[in-house]
């Protein structure tokens, strides 16, 4: 007499290995949940002080005597790394003769206009 196989399960069976499953997930979840924690606690990066300094970079020129300046690099010597800083394309709007005598009218084009609305300064990239 052979036995009867039933290879289907029943509603009941199948609760019981969905209800297994739904454990073990929510098992391994915490497992991971706990063993990640100390790791993102200690991953952290330094802040920074309260006290570092703000630096900004400044293109100014003569109206007259034109220059253009595509990047600006800031460089560590004593680190030994260079990262760019800026990079300009409305320079040359900026420094032109009408522009500057609408912010400063006896300008004559033969110095270096001072004045933060005829200057192109820009505050480092990825700074503070």
């Amino acid at each position: 007499m052979a036995l009867p196989i039933n290879l289907i399960p029943t509603h009941k069976e199948s609760l019981i290995v969905h209800n297994m499953i739904q454990k073990w997930c929510k098992r391994t979840l915490l497992l991971l949940t706990i063993i990640s924690l100390p790791c993102a606690a200690f991953s952290r990066v330094s802040a920074l002080p309260q006290d570092k300094p703000k630096w900004r970079v400044g293109v100014t020129a003569p109206s007259f005597y034109p220059v253009y300046v595509s990047k600006a690099y800031g460089v560590n010597e004593q680190e030994n790394w260079t990262s760019l800083v800026f990079s300009i394309n409305q320079l040359l709007d900026r420094i032109d003769l009408s522009n500057a005598q609408q912010w400063i009218p006896d300008y004559d084009g033969f110095g270096i206009a001072l004045n933060p609305l005829t200057s192109f300064t820009r505050d480092q990239i990825g700074g503070d």
